[in-house]
């Protein structure tokens, strides 16, 4: 499971455009910074997806990059000074549990909860309500808004 919820922070991170990527490039074409985010869980009780989610979005808006400087073909690295990564947008993500014999979902699920469940949806929208990456697990049946 936790190798499927790193695949879905990544694939919503890269394709959501958090990150104004040609902020991380040092020299066009050669070299550039790759951000690697690595979370370690200390306790679970459930929902993992989104608490892993949002660790990682704020990692990356925490993160600071040493300054780099060219000089002739010398790359000079700031031991002092830094940047923030330029992040364009924080998703957030929220996922809903399906449990049957209950009437409607259920948010921020106990591990409990996510036992009895049989369907899963993970939506991750911007300040801007754009859905930046959705998954689903299981089947469920969603009654369309009135």
């Amino acid at each position: 499971m936790r190798i499927e919820i790193a695949s879905f922070i990544d694939k919503v991170l890269k394709q959501s455009r958090t990150t104004d990527r040609e902020g991380l490039c040092i020299i066009q074409g050669k070299l550039a910074w790759s951000l690697t985010i690595d979370l370690q869980l200390l306790n679970d009780d459930g929902n993992l997806i989104d608490a892993f989610f949002l660790a990682a979005v704020l990692a990356m808006k925490n993160t600071r990059l040493p300054e780099v400087t060219m000089k002739g073909d010398n790359i000079m690295v700031s031991n002092t000074r830094s940047n923030p990564v330029n992040v364009h947008h924080l998703p957030i993500c929220t996922t809903f549990y399906f449990i049957p014999k209950i009437d409607g979902p259920i948010v921020d699920a106990c591990a409990k909860e996510e036992r009895l469940a049989t369907a899963r949806l993970s939506i991750c929208m911007n300040v801007f309500d754009d859905v930046c990456g959705m998954q689903t697990l299981g089947q469920m049946d969603i009654e369309p808004m009135q």
